[in-house]
């Protein structure tokens, strides 16, 4: 049976896959893995035989690196395709690793790797596939930066690749990639995938190198994007996408994040130790486990000052402590939402110190170490012994915080006479921005020749892996150093330490390691004064450039230049090597170009026209000079005639007559239509003699009479009742015959409905008439609905336990309901029901041990009772909870006892933390100098024992026995320098007995 010991502090143990790796290795986090190789032990102990194996997914070369953990000390033999391969030995903390050579793989060769161990008569046996591409694309370095931060992976170590990266929302990111068949790629991105998006950023191409490149943005509208998982990939040079078998899930910290700062948001605390907390069920503060997310807690801060995690949801604090600092602490925040600006402002706790002082002839120039209260720095806390005359003090660099205040840390004192010779200087009562005061200070300066300022370049474009100089110099300088500082990885610099020659100038040389912006910050001693320098490392990107034809504008429609669009970098340019970026391809309208046409008067027959203007451009007409009212038809038609109708006169038989027709009062001319179309001469009409038209005899109907069989003259109108016109008749009539009535009973009309009249229909002629004789016809005996009589019922809301009703309308004769006035929308249901109560929830608030509390309750925004449940049924009066009390824990020991001081005992109020301490008598002198690991010897073990402990003094304070082991200088002080004395001391056998 395996049996496995885990390492103090690791708490629970994850699995994990390596990206782009067939096998899965389990280690207890990050922690354990680096705790491993630090002490080159193993971080769990193995009986049995054990052995895992990691191979990559895809190869390119016939060699494989191959890696895992198996029993310690034993040999892992390898195979390939069942063959034997290779043999590597595991390490004291259970590491192997070895190169297969498998020189007989064909292209798309799969090939199965197989490794085992036996011990004791049993066999572990571990296996991966790799599948063999000698033209495969794969990613042999992989390099991020932003801010401070840099991640740098090489294929050749993907199990030990950097996991958490800290995230400055808002600051650009830099790449660094490398790949094999570098030769194959015509294009190369850095992708982030995220919740089902991808965003990429695409990199330049650098021969010089032979890498890939580029600074920017995921998302170049949402600077404060975070990234997700990241790949890189690309297209060939047949344009086929490809993957570089880089697939690495970051921890993106980022919520909670900020940073520490002192006294001003721009003096930010590198070396803080940084811890978050949460609040269990019970309201306790606990300390974050961040290990089971793959996280570090506490951490400390770098050269920015930031911290950053990634926590579940919760209620949660950042606390930071720091030696000689104050603690400090944020809010409890709950999350979410989101926290990216947590600034924590720390106090230091020591008095100021003076940390330069300089006098020149002009002027007195001191800088302290620590931001300082301006009003206490005045000629009354700083005295010039020996000087008479006036001084006046000014600030030389002043910070204005968020609460208004100025502070400054240099500070000039102008004489109205000259400095000469010696000048003694004493500074008392000055308090920095805590209210600590500077401890009595005394100083005999010598007056010396006064420095210029700093000059240097303020700005430096400098080329992707190219390597440039900046010069500075100082005037009255020489000997002065220049310290020069740099946030990131993006340069590298020659020195950060620079000693102005004899001329006060020095040279600085600067190495472009990645695209991106980096600010230089020099900072002369003894002056308390900074120059900064801007370098920008560009690369050229690969354009994949779109061209959209020119278009030209109309009169009134804006046109575009010809432009190139890429569709990676979504900019346009003007040419098709996407050389000349632009930012306006847009041609303006041009605007109408107007003749104007006078109006004409119209005839009787021939047309005019109004008054227009025609584009010669758009050929366009408009009725205004400005072009702003487009007219289709700028025809005034003719007026035609002015026609006065003479009737047509009929010829008798004997007697001339006239036809119709229209003469114009205008133009005097007669016309046979009346639309004047038809212009005529002669309008007379011959006598006709007798022209006979037979009428057919017509019966009679209900009303109507009928006739006769007669014959009419067209000419002379008499009538006739035989063809030939001899036998006139006056009378040709038959009598109506009368109506066959049938009675319809009278129908009255509802509201809705119409009814109808009496009235009587007859069944010969289908008419209706109102009586019964038929005298009196009708066409309509339709009565119309009668309408509703509406009142009205006003609205009346809904409380939280009575219902309303809305405002209905109802109707006294059909006694229906309607929403509106006019009762054209029926309804059944008026009520509004209850409202129910508005609860807002106020949760449960423990009660500490001096501080009452609450129990979880609701209170209505409407009638503003409170209540036990969501629902609103129990009304409750009292919410709150007493205070509960302290309950104290068993002392522990806090402050060691060393043989130099007392130490501290403890002991914790369970339920809120509050402490009590007492005293813990000195320790006597059980140590023996340099002898650190206490193994009776002196040697490179008890060094490198002495140095690590150095960044360990929590659990080694000054004056414990392993501090004054470790202590070799006598400095009251552990590090390198103490380290390196027990190493000579080793070889010198020097002796080391004075050190007790």
């Amino acid at each position: 049976m395996t049996s496995i010991l885990i390492p103090v502090g690791v708490t629970d143990i994850a699995f994990y896959a390596i990206p782009e790796y067939t096998a899965i290795v389990g280690y207890a986090g990050s922690y354990a893995q680096e705790w491993a190789e630090e002490n080159d032990r193993p971080f769990f102990i193995i009986n049995d035989a054990t052995v895992t194996l990691n191979a990559p997914a895809v190869v390119n070369t016939s060699a494989i690196d191959v890696f895992g953990f198996a029993t310690p000390g034993e040999t892992v033999k390898l195979t390939v395709k069942g063959k034997a391969a290779g043999e590597a030995i595991a390490a004291a903390n259970g590491k192997w690793s070895a190169k297969i050579e498998w020189k007989d793989a064909k292209d798309w060769d799969s090939l199965d790797l197989n490794a085992t161990v036996t011990v004791n008569g049993k066999t572990a046996e571990a296996s991966a596939t790799v599948t063999y591409r000698p033209a495969a694309v794969l990613f042999k370095e992989f390099t991020m930066a932003h801010s401070c931060y840099t991640a740098h992976i090489t294929r050749e170590t993907p199990g030990v690749s950097q996991r958490n990266f800290t995230v400055m929302p808002g600051l650009p990111f830099s790449f660094r990639v490398q790949v094999s068949n570098a030769d194959r790629v015509k294009e190369l991105y850095v992708v982030s995938a995220k919740n089902g998006e991808t965003k990429k950023v695409p990199l330049a191409y650098d021969e010089d190198s032979d890498t890939w490149a580029a600074s920017g943005y995921f998302d170049e509208n949402d600077k404060n994007y975070v990234p997700g998982t990241i790949t890189v990939e690309g297209t060939d040079k047949d344009s086929k996408a490809f993957d570089a078998g880089f697939n690495h899930a970051f921890h993106f910290l980022v919520d909670p994040s900020g940073y520490a700062y002192e006294a001003v948001e721009s003096n930010v605390l590198s070396d803080v130790r940084a811890a978050v907390y949460y609040q269990d069920a019970e309201g306790h503060t606990v300390l974050w486990n961040a290990e089971s997310a793959d996280q570090l807690n506490p951490v400390v801060t770098l050269s920015d000052g930031a911290f950053a995690w990634v926590v579940p949801e919760g209620k949660w604090q950042v606390r930071l402590t720091k030696d000689g600092y104050e603690t400090a602490g944020s809010e409890w925040m709950d999350v979410p939402p989101e926290h990216t600006n947590v600034y924590i402002p720390m106090v230091r706790n020591d008095a100021p110190a003076v940390k330069s002082l300089n006098i020149y002839s002009d002027r007195a120039e001191i800088v302290f170490d620590s931001y300082m209260d301006i009003d206490s720095v005045n000629d009354k806390t700083v005295v010039f012994n020996g000087y008479t005359g006036k001084l006046t003090p000014t600030f030389k660099t002043e910070t204005k915080t968020g609460s208004g205040v100025f502070y400054a840390t240099s500070f000039r004192f102008t004489p109205d006479k000259t400095f000469d010779g010696t000048v003694v200087v004493k500074i008392s009562g000055a308090k920095n921005y805590a209210g600590n005061a500077v401890n009595a200070y005394a100083a005999e300066v010598k007056v010396e020749k006064a420095p210029g300022d700093l000059t240097v370049a303020q700005e430096l474009n400098l080329e992707y892996g190219k390597t440039d100089t900046i010069k500075i110099t100082m005037e009255n300088g020489a000997g002065r150093t220049v310290s020069v500082s740099a946030d990131s990885a993006i340069l590298s610099l020659s020195d950060t330490s620079l000693i102005l020659d004899e001329n006060g100038s020095a040279t600085l040389t600067v190495t472009a390691n990645l695209p991106g912006t980096e600010t230089l910050i020099f900072t002369p001693e003894g002056t308390g004064t900074t120059t900064k320098t801007t370098v920008n490392v560009s690369i050229s990107v690969k354009h994949d450039l779109i061209k959209t034809a020119a278009k030209a504008a109309t009169c009134t429609e804006a046109g575009n230049v010809e432009y190139y669009t890429c569709s990676v970098c979504k900019k346009t340019f003007s040419d098709a090597k996407g050389t000349k970026a632009i930012t306006d391809v847009t041609v303006k309208a041009a605007g109408h170009k107007l003749t104007k046409t006078a109006a004409k008067a119209a005839t009787c027959t021939t047309a005019g026209n109004v008054e227009y203007y025609t584009c010669s451009v758009c050929k366009k007409t408009f009725s205004d000079a400005k072009g702003t009212k487009a007219i289709t038809d700028v025809t005034v038609k003719a007026a035609g005639h002015k026609l006065t109708k003479t009737a047509a006169k009929a010829a008798t038989c004997t007697t001339a007559g006239n036809v119709e027709y229209y003469t114009c009062s205008v133009c005097k001319k007669t016309f046979s239509d009346a639309k004047g179309t038809k212009a005529i001469t002669d309008v007379t009409v011959k006598a006709t003699g007798h022209k006979l038209t037979k009428t057919a005899a017509k019966a009679a109907t209900c009303t109507t009479a009928g006739n006769v069989e007669y014959y009419t003259c067209s000419v002379c109108k008499k009538t006739f009742s035989d063809a030939k016109g001899t036998k006139a008749i006056t009378d040709v009539t038959v009598k109506a015959t009368g109506h066959k009535l049938t009675k319809t009973a009278a129908k009255a009309a509802t509201c809705t409905t119409a009814g109808n009249v009496e009235y009587y229909t007859c069944s010969v002629c289908k008419k209706t008439f109102s009586d019964a004789k038929g005298t009196k016809a009708i066409t309509n005996v339709t009565v119309k609905a009668t309408g509703h009589k509406l009142t009205k019922t006003a609205a009346k809301a809904a409380t939280c336990t009575a219902a309303g009703n809305v405002e209905y309308y109802t109707c006294s004769v059909c006694k229906k309901t309607f929403s509106d006035a006019k009762g054209t929308k029926a309804i059944t249901d008026v009520t509004v029901k209850v409202t129910g109560h508005k609860l807002t929830k106020t949760a449960a608030k423990a009660a500490t041990c001096t501080a009452a509390g609450n129990v979880e309750y609701y209170t209505c925004s409407v009638c503003k009772m409170t209540f036990s449940d969501a629902k609103g049924t129990k009304v409750i009066t009292d919410v709150t909870v007493k205070a509960t009390g302290h309950s104290f824990g068993a002392w522990t020991v806090t402050t060691p006892a060393t043989v130099t001081a007392e130490g501290v005992e403890t002991r914790t109020c369970t339920k809120c933390g509050a402490k009590e301490t007492r005293p813990i008598e000195k320790l006597a002198v059980t140590y023996t100098p340099g002898d650190v690991n206490n193994d009776g010897s002196i040697g490179a073990d008890d060094a490198r024992l002495a140095l690590r402990r150095s960044v360990d003094l929590e659990n080694y304070p000054a004056g414990s026995a392993e501090f004054l082991a470790c202590d070799a200088n006598r400095d009251n002080a552990v590090g390198a320098d103490d380290a390196r004395l027990i190493l000579r001391a080793s070889v010198d056998l020097e002796d080391l007995s004075a050190w007790g």
